[in-house]
C-alpha cells in the first residue's frame, strides 16, 4: 500500500514576471531597449509555453506592458527598459499531511477489475419501506 494523495481541485496561481532589459550599444534609444526587452519576454513566453505544457497545465497571460521605472521617471536618458508580464497557471490542489503524504490506497491484483451496480426506485416507492437499501424490484441503472 502507499499513499496517493486526493486530488481536491485546480487553483489559478497568479505570477508577475519582471523583465528589465538593457541594449548594449552605447547611446541606445529607449526603442532598442524596448527591442532587447521584448526579445526576452518572447524567450520567457516561449520557455513557458514548454514548461507548463510538459504538465498540460492551462494557463493565459492577463497582462503584458512596458513600464516605466520608478527611478527613471522624467530621466531624458533611458537607462534600459522595463517589461511586466503577468500570468495565471492552474494548479492541482491535493489533500496532504505535513510530511507530504496522500491516503492509503490498495493495488489491484493482474487481471482484476471493478464493477459497480446501481439500484434505484422512484421517492414514495411503497417497496422501499426503509429508504437506504433499494427493494428488489429497483431498476439498475449502470454497470453490472
Amino acid at each position: 500500500m502507499r499513499g496517493n494523495p486526493h486530488y481536491l481541485f485546480a487553483a489559478k496561481i497568479g505570477i508577475k514576471i519582471t523583465i528589465y532589459a538593457k541594449d548594449p550599444s552605447p547611446n541606445a534609444t529607449r526603442f532598442e531597449h524596448e527591442d532587447r526587452a521584448a526579445q526576452v519576454r518572447d524567450m520567457v513566453v516561449v520557455a513557458l509555453h514548454k514548461a507548463i505544457g510538459k504538465k498540460k497545465n492551462r494557463w493565459s497571460i492577463t497582462h503584458a506592458s512596458f513600464t516605466e521605472p520608478q527611478d527613471l521617471v522624467g530621466s531624458p536618458t533611458p537607462g534600459g527598459a522595463v517589461y511586466e508580464l503577468q500570468l495565471w497557471v492552474d494548479r492541482g490542489i491535493y489533500d496532504r499531511a505535513w510530511d507530504g503524504s496522500g491516503r492509503p490506497s490498495a493495488t489491484l491484483a493482474d487481471g482484476g477489475g471493478l464493477s459497480s451496480t446501481t439500484k434505484v426506485s422512484l421517492k414514495g416507492d411503497p417497496n422501499d419501506t426503509d429508504h437506504t437499501t433499494p427493494p428488489s424490484d429497483a431498476e439498475t441503472s449502470c454497470g453490472s
